[in-house]
């Protein structure tokens, strides 16, 4: 979950749900009858000695969840070629590419003869963890990438997680 104040309101998103919530109360803040959020969320923030010491008790969307504040983890170019490859799940003919472009920026196609060869950046959120947006018409959910590591923490596998889908697994080809 990503939080920002802005305009009075606290905004952000959970996973690319957005979020739009007000003061409701000491260190609480929900969701109105705006319209401007995809889900009603109910969020109360309890907060340490420093500023870095936050923690959140959420509901959103009939989700509950705590949560603690950490730093954005960033990844620079050599941590984000682990999972550049090609991936698999040969039962149902799933493959997928991931490259690491000149911007640094990593980025899937997938689908069918890679569906029109759209390609979709991939948001990390932590180690391990990449949000994909939609971003072209027929793509409706955002899709959550979880890679699994072996014992030497190499990438070696990935489960996709969307709407209805739920930890599809495709397993990382050794380069041709």
């Amino acid at each position: 979950m990503t939080l920002r104040l802005q305009n009075g309101s606290l905004q952000g998103d959970m996973l690319g749900v957005p979020l739009v919530l007000y003061p409701s109360g000491e260190k609480r803040f929900a969701s109105g009858d705006d319209y401007l959020a995809e889900q009603p969320a109910r969020l109360t923030f309890t907060f340490g000695v420093s500023h870095q010491e936050v923690t959140c008790d959420a509901a959103i969307g009939g989700f509950e969840g705590h949560f603690v504040k950490i730093a954005l983890q960033i990844l620079d170019k050599t941590a984000l070629q682990a999972y550049v490859g090609r991936y698999e799940n040969a039962r149902v003919g799933s493959i997928h590419t991931i490259t690491l472009e000149t911007d640094g920026q990593l980025y899937i196609q997938y689908g069918p003869v890679f569906d029109g060869a759209h390609k979709f950046p991939m948001e990390p959120l932590e180690r391990d963890h990449f949000l994909v947006r939609p971003a072209v018409p027929g793509i409706a959910y955002q899709h959550l990438f979880s890679f699994s590591r072996d014992a030497q923490d190499v990438v070696v596998a990935v489960a996709v997680s969307m709407e209805r889908l739920k930890q599809f697994w495709l397993t990382r080809q050794p380069e041709r």
